[in-house]
């Protein structure tokens, strides 16, 4: 060993000096095996002093150098200024955990090593270089996200698909919006909703492939004007449970991921194949648990939310299953033919976020508005059954001193304007402004400014009596109310 010693000390001297590669042939010790044959069964250099590149004092060549002439990156190519070939492939190896050191711009035995196992654990031949299969792999084409044609949309995308994907969206209880072909920045909030609500509750593989053989593909859709349902009809159907002997609901389909392309769990507002065939197929389980009143969460969001999109709820979607959402959840039972419970059981969910429940009758003016001047309010009805007949809204006002609010029954042109309104008279503002008759309009308590931190209290106060110049003050969520939900032709009965 003492012998071994001094002759290594001598080589890595010579080496230093020298720059040379050798293998030093120890026949007491190593029995004629060259350092290199045994870099090699060891799969790396030896003596590799440094973290990565050419410059170690003695480093044996586990594999021949490429031919220069063959163009390729592998051991000992170097980035020249202005190159950055080696740089690159090191940063890919590094990104995808082959490569342990920083990226330096030259292929040392390192590099080779893990260029070796990535072509391995890839089922490519294990060449030590960038050939154009290990290129192909390492550096994929990027996939082109915005195009109407793709099957996945992100914002700036548009065309039919999109329309599917924001109309799902509304069916399922994640927007209230119109489904437009554009695919905007509040529509990747809404996918994001629904993502999250997905991962949460059935896992990240909620829409993973079942079947690399059976595949949904966007171009079926489309031409088909809904989603196709044969490749799933192919599975095979398990052996049914005898059913009970009392009556009981259906039970809801188990979560089962549909055949589509790729696998993607990113919650980040953009739609993969898998998703959106996954949305289109009818697969998604819309009930969850049942919710009533005094209930709050996202399942009774999502209620609220579908029922405003059917025209029964034409409240704010605030997640909490008040009064409002008790009286809209009984007219839409009582419209699909269910017992009007007012409580989102299995059975009301399955068909409220089915594709085509009833919706109530289209009438030009779904409301009725009657302000009573003796009890100082003001009460909305809405059509239901060919009247006007279900009390939805009471609201709590003011009109004005003496005869100054009109009686008779009024047929308004709409809103005045902007949100904030300016009385020049008064110099004074106020919120949402909506015509009953000429001057006389309904709209919010007073403001000193174009602001809701300059409000007159003493306006609020007296909600309940009369303290207006004529026209019908309400709270300002009231006021906005009318604003948003009626229009011109809206008649008003003040009595």
């Amino acid at each position: 060993m003492k012998r071994l010693s001094v002759v290594l000390i001598v080589a890595l001297v010579a080496g230093l000096l020298g720059g040379c590669r050798f293998a030093i042939v120890e026949s007491d010790a190593i029995q004629v095996m060259g350092l290199a044959a045994l870099a090699e069964d060891e799969g790396e250099a030896l003596f590799d002093l440094q973290e990565e590149g050419d410059a170690a004092p003695v480093e044996v060549e586990a594999t021949p150098a490429p031919e220069e002439s063959s163009g390729l990156i592998g051991l000992h190519s170097r980035d020249e200024e202005g190159e950055s070939g080696v740089r690159k492939l090191q940063e890919a190896l590094i990104r995808l955990g082959y490569l342990k050191v920083e990226a330096d711009g030259a292929f040392g035995s390192r590099t080779l090593k893990a260029l070796k196992h990535f072509q391995s654990d890839n089922g490519l031949e294990q060449t030590g270089v960038l050939d154009a299969a290990t290129q192909a792999a390492l550096f994929p084409e990027p996939e082109v996200t915005t195009a109407p044609g793709d099957l996945r949309y992100s914002v700036g995308s548009s065309g039919e698909g999109v329309r599917k994907l924001r109309e799902k969206l509304r069916q399922y209880g994640f927007s209230t919006r119109e489904a437009l072909e554009e695919f905007d920045e509040m529509t990747a909030d809404e996918v994001m909703a629904f993502q999250t609500y997905a991962v949460e509750r059935y896992g990240t593989e909620f829409d993973d492939p079942i079947d690399p053989a059976l595949m949904l593909v966007e171009s079926s859709l489309v031409e088909s004007g809904g989603p196709e349902q044969t490749a799933l009809a192919a599975l095979p159907e398990a052996t049914p449970e005898p059913a009970p002997l009392e009556t009981a609901l259906p039970e809801m389909p188990a979560l089962a991921p549909v055949a589509t392309l790729r696998p993607h769990h990113a919650m980040d507002g953009m739609v993969s194949e898998n998703l959106y065939a996954y949305l289109l197929s009818e697969r998604f389980p819309v009930y969850r648990s049942t919710v009533q009143r005094g209930d709050e969460g996202i399942e009774v969001q999502r209620v609220q939310s579908r029922l405003s999109t059917l025209d029964y709820y034409y409240e704010e979607v605030t997640g909490a299953f008040d009064e409002a959402t008790v009286e809209a959840l009984r007219l839409f039972q009582e419209s699909n033919r269910l017992q009007a419970t007012g409580i989102a059981d299995a059975e009301t969910q399955t068909l409220l976020f089915s594709k085509h429940p009833v919706a109530p009758e289209k009438v030009d003016q779904p409301f009725y508005i009657k302000v009573s001047l003796v009890e100082q309010r003001v009460y909305v009805y809405r059509w239901v059954d060919g009247d006007y007949s279900r009390l939805i809204k009471t609201m709590v006002c003011s009109t004005g001193f003496g005869n100054s609010t009109p009686k008779g029954i009024f047929v308004s042109p709409g809103r005045r304007d902007a949100r904030w309104h300016y009385f020049a008279e008064f110099n004074c503002w106020a919120q949402y402004a909506f015509i009953i008759k000429g001057s006389i309009l309904f709209h919010s308590v007073i403001f000193s400014g174009r602001s809701e931190a300059t409000l007159r209290r003493s306006t609020l106060y007296n909600l309940g009596r009369k303290a207006s110049h004529g026209c019908v003050r309400l709270k300002v969520e009231d006021a906005k109310w009318i604003y948003d939900h009626c229009g011109a032709g809206q008649v008003i009965e003040i009595y």
